[in-house]
């Protein structure tokens, strides 16, 4: 049998449909995890997001996030606190949501809250604090690498 063109250009085309569906089926095999669940509600609901952050402007720097050999640390300053009625903490993890954390904001009498290390792992988080005042909400973002 004598190989011409024709072999070359089905082999050829072969090939490619195999390279193709390689992607394609590979492409089932990875994790489709969405940002959130409820993206959609809180789509809704993003323009009071936005009003929170406003409100928070104020106190951003009154606000502190440190880590710290036994975890990581929130401390509220005085002023924060004479406002304060209850709250949450959302650690966020962007890669892998089977490590977020959230927690109610269950402040001490120094206006402290510390989350154990041994409850969050290695790597980056978005830190989503949200409290209620008497009068409006707050709403602040931080980053911060475990």
């Amino acid at each position: 049998m004598k190989f011409n063109w024709g072999h070359g250009i089905t082999i050829g085309y072969v090939l490619f449909v195999v390279y193709i569906l390689y992607f394609v089926f590979s492409s089932f095999a990875h994790d489709k995890d969405l940002v959130a669940d409820d993206y959609y509600a809180q789509e809704v609901v993003f323009q009071d997001r936005i009003e929170e952050e406003k409100n928070a402007e104020k106190f951003n720097s009154e606000v502190g996030l440190t880590q710290t050999s036994g975890g990581v640390q929130i401390q509220f300053q005085s002023i924060v606190l004479e406002d304060f009625t209850e709250g949450e903490v959302y650690f966020f993890r962007p890669s892998n949501a089977e490590f977020d954390l959230r927690i109610p904001l269950t402040l001490d009498e120094t206006g402290s809250l510390t989350i154990p290390a041994q409850m969050l792992h290695a790597g980056r988080y978005e830190v989503q604090l949200s409290w209620k005042g008497k009068a409006d909400n707050y709403f602040i973002k931080r980053n911060i690498v475990i």
